[in-house]
């Protein structure tokens, strides 16, 4: 079963990869404006004064600022709430040892934030709780997901090595052993992969 839904989550990939990469449709054509009945061009209309022209420009400067402003200020507010959700979560995962709240507030962050740097490490806590509570066949597709939607992010090494322990805890040693064996030639220079060493050599006799 577990199998079958690695396979099924692969598959998934692949065909997004080959959607994103196909040509997409062409961008609507825009009119070129009709031109008047007579055949004649729209008047020019007069020029301003120059004191009410300037008058006029710097009304328009300033609404164009306090047009922006809040535009500027928005993305501040929400990365100050996303890193927010982010902190308490993981308190609740790291210190408080709440399993169940932290990976509900991990799996609230990544939806409401999918985009934020933090979304992959969100993700990877997601299924640091499943291995917390050996549910392990959930920390091994959680872990899957970050392998193949992350590419070379830094955390996929750790979601690799996770996710090895996890097979080897279900008593799955040769999968144990061909994750770390990958971990190591991808990821040659990361933390992991020195851990992943000690790992290989210890299961030598398994």
């Amino acid at each position: 079963m577990l199998q079958e839904e690695l396979d099924f989550r692969f598959q998934q990939q692949q065909t997004s990869e080959q959607q994103s990469t196909s040509g997409g449709t062409p961008p609507p054509k825009v009119p070129s404006p009709a031109p008047s009945p007579n055949g004649d061009s729209k008047p020019v209309p007069a020029p301003l004064p120059s004191s009410q022209a300037q008058s006029e420009a710097e009304s328009t400067s300033t609404q164009e600022q306090r047009q922006q402003q809040p535009a500027e200020e928005k993305p501040q507010q929400e990365s100050s709430v996303a890193q927010q959700a982010y902190q308490k979560a993981l308190k609740q995962i790291r210190q408080e040892q709440k399993m169940v709240q932290g990976r509900q507030g991990m799996q609230d962050f990544v939806q409401a934030h999918p985009e934020h740097e933090l979304a992959v490490n969100a993700q990877y806590w997601i299924g640091e709780t499943y291995y917390a509570q050996q549910r392990y066949e959930s920390a091994i597709l959680q872990f899957q997901d970050i392998i193949q939607q992350y590419g070379d992010d830094p955390k996929v090494a750790a979601a690799m090595y996770k996710q090895a322990l996890s097979f080897y805890a279900l008593g799955d040693v040769e999968n144990a052993r061909l994750i770390l064996q990958k971990l190591s030639k991808r990821f040659p220079m990361a933390p992991e992969t020195e851990k992943a060493q000690q790992k290989l050599n210890a299961w030598k006799s398994e």
